[in-house]
């Protein structure tokens, strides 16, 4: 493994690890579903940052739409709904 790859695991195990307390924290001043919008937004956000820095579409294709949907449906709201 290289010295790149391990610097991005260790980085991306510190920000997920510190999800958790930091949600705690928000739930502090934030309902759990204004915190789950601000989430959200912030995710969205870095996401078409980084899908315009590296030229990528920002739609997905016709035939993808029903899969993303059914797995933002399930995957989403259930980890969502027992998360906050």
């Amino acid at each position: 493994m290289t010295w790149p790859m391990l610097l991005n695991l260790f980085v991306l195990a510190v920000l997920w690890g510190s999800a958790f307390p930091g949600i705690k924290l928000g739930l502090a001043g934030l309902s759990a579903p204004n915190l789950t919008l601000l989430r959200f937004a912030v995710a969205s956000f870095c996401f078409v940052v980084y899908l315009q820095v590296t030229k990528q579409r920002l739609l997905p294709e016709r035939r993808d739409v029903p899969r993303f949907f059914l797995l933002g449906l399930l995957g989403i709201t259930v980890y969502h709904l027992a998360l906050n």
